[in-house]
Protein backbone atom coordinates (compact mmCIF):
# COMPACT_ATOMS: atom_id res chain seq x y z
CA UNK A 1 0.00 0.00 0.00
CA UNK A 2 2.81 2.59 0.70
CA UNK A 3 4.66 1.69 -2.14
CA UNK A 4 1.95 2.73 -3.91
CA UNK A 5 1.32 6.03 -2.64
CA UNK A 6 4.68 6.56 -3.06
CA UNK A 7 4.20 5.62 -7.05
CA UNK A 8 0.92 7.71 -7.01
CA UNK A 9 2.47 10.75 -5.67
CA UNK A 10 5.73 10.50 -7.71
CA UNK A 11 3.38 10.11 -11.31
CA UNK A 12 1.73 13.03 -10.08
CA UNK A 13 5.03 14.91 -9.17
CA UNK A 14 6.66 14.40 -13.04
CA UNK A 15 2.90 15.49 -14.34
CA UNK A 16 2.54 18.76 -12.67
CA UNK A 17 6.74 19.35 -13.43
CA UNK A 18 5.71 18.65 -17.03
CA UNK A 19 3.24 20.73 -17.21
CA UNK A 20 4.77 23.71 -15.73
CA UNK A 21 7.64 23.33 -18.38
CA UNK A 22 5.32 23.81 -21.12
CA UNK A 23 3.74 26.96 -19.24
CA UNK A 24 7.57 28.12 -19.27
CA UNK A 25 8.75 27.03 -22.59
CA UNK A 26 5.56 29.35 -24.29
CA UNK A 27 6.55 32.27 -22.09
CA UNK A 28 9.93 32.23 -22.45
CA UNK A 29 10.12 32.35 -26.11
CA UNK A 30 11.36 35.35 -28.00
CA UNK A 31 8.81 37.64 -30.59
CA UNK A 32 10.80 36.09 -32.99
CA UNK A 33 10.01 32.57 -32.05
CA UNK A 34 6.12 33.04 -31.56
CA UNK A 35 6.26 34.67 -35.31
CA UNK A 36 8.13 31.69 -36.53
CA UNK A 37 5.19 29.06 -35.10
CA UNK A 38 2.77 31.74 -36.30
CA UNK A 39 3.65 32.02 -39.48
CA UNK A 40 4.42 28.00 -39.58
CA UNK A 41 0.63 27.86 -38.89
CA UNK A 42 -0.51 29.89 -41.23
CA UNK A 43 1.92 28.36 -43.68
CA UNK A 44 0.10 24.68 -42.82
CA UNK A 45 -3.60 26.21 -44.00
CA UNK A 46 -2.57 28.86 -46.25
CA UNK A 47 0.36 27.23 -48.44
CA UNK A 48 2.16 30.58 -48.03
CA UNK A 49 5.33 31.64 -50.78
CA UNK A 50 8.40 32.59 -49.60
CA UNK A 51 7.55 36.38 -49.78
CA UNK A 52 4.67 35.43 -47.89
CA UNK A 53 6.27 33.86 -45.22
CA UNK A 54 8.68 36.92 -44.53
CA UNK A 55 6.48 39.05 -44.64
CA UNK A 56 3.68 37.17 -42.06
CA UNK A 57 7.20 37.08 -39.46
CA UNK A 58 7.68 40.76 -39.76
CA UNK A 59 4.31 41.45 -39.23
CA UNK A 60 4.06 38.61 -36.56
CA UNK A 61 6.93 40.11 -34.84
CA UNK A 62 5.81 43.89 -35.06
CA UNK A 63 2.31 42.82 -33.37
CA UNK A 64 4.23 40.73 -30.54
CA UNK A 65 6.67 43.72 -29.29
CA UNK A 66 3.56 46.09 -29.28
CA UNK A 67 1.99 43.69 -26.94
CA UNK A 68 4.24 45.25 -24.49
CA UNK A 69 3.15 48.69 -25.38
CA UNK A 70 0.66 50.78 -24.11
CA UNK A 71 -2.80 50.27 -24.78
CA UNK A 72 -3.53 53.17 -27.23
CA UNK A 73 -0.16 51.61 -29.58
CA UNK A 74 -2.16 47.93 -29.10
CA UNK A 75 -5.15 48.96 -30.36
CA UNK A 76 -4.52 51.19 -33.36
CA UNK A 77 -1.70 48.15 -34.49
CA UNK A 78 -4.90 45.67 -34.51
CA UNK A 79 -7.40 48.12 -36.40
CA UNK A 80 -4.75 47.52 -39.16
CA UNK A 81 -3.53 44.45 -38.17
CA UNK A 82 -6.01 42.48 -40.34
CA UNK A 83 -5.77 45.10 -42.99
CA UNK A 84 -2.09 44.33 -43.26
CA UNK A 85 -2.52 40.62 -43.58
CA UNK A 86 -5.07 41.07 -46.40
CA UNK A 87 -2.65 43.12 -48.39
CA UNK A 88 -0.41 39.75 -47.71
CA UNK A 89 -2.16 37.22 -48.56
CA UNK A 90 -4.37 36.21 -51.89
CA UNK A 91 -7.81 36.68 -52.17
CA UNK A 92 -8.26 32.86 -52.20
CA UNK A 93 -6.30 32.66 -49.15
CA UNK A 94 -7.87 35.53 -47.75
CA UNK A 95 -10.75 33.45 -48.06
CA UNK A 96 -9.42 29.94 -46.59
CA UNK A 97 -8.58 32.14 -43.40
CA UNK A 98 -11.71 33.29 -42.70
CA UNK A 99 -12.90 29.66 -42.99
CA UNK A 100 -10.21 28.53 -40.81
CA UNK A 101 -10.81 30.92 -38.15
CA UNK A 102 -14.33 30.58 -38.02
CA UNK A 103 -13.72 26.48 -37.67
CA UNK A 104 -11.44 27.61 -34.79
CA UNK A 105 -13.60 29.62 -33.48
CA UNK A 106 -16.55 26.84 -33.65
CA UNK A 107 -14.27 24.44 -32.11
CA UNK A 108 -13.28 26.56 -29.43
CA UNK A 109 -16.71 27.42 -28.42
CA UNK A 110 -17.62 23.61 -28.40
CA UNK A 111 -15.11 22.74 -26.36
CA UNK A 112 -15.96 25.24 -23.84
CA UNK A 113 -19.26 24.20 -23.89
CA UNK A 114 -18.05 20.44 -22.90
CA UNK A 115 -16.02 21.58 -20.87
CA UNK A 116 -19.39 23.89 -18.86
CA UNK A 117 -20.94 20.68 -18.83
CA UNK A 118 -18.23 18.79 -17.53
CA UNK A 119 -17.81 20.87 -14.46
CA UNK A 120 -21.95 21.00 -13.90
CA UNK A 121 -21.70 17.54 -14.40
CA UNK A 122 -18.69 17.66 -11.41
CA UNK A 123 -20.84 19.31 -9.39
CA UNK A 124 -23.80 17.15 -9.39
CA UNK A 125 -22.13 14.34 -7.90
Amino acid sequence: MKKIIQITLAVLILAISNTLAQENRVTEMTPEQRAEIRMQRYNNDLKLSNEQKTQLIELFIKQEKVRGANTEEQKAFRQNFETEINKILTLEQQSTLKQVREERRNQSQFQKQQDIKRGKNEEVK
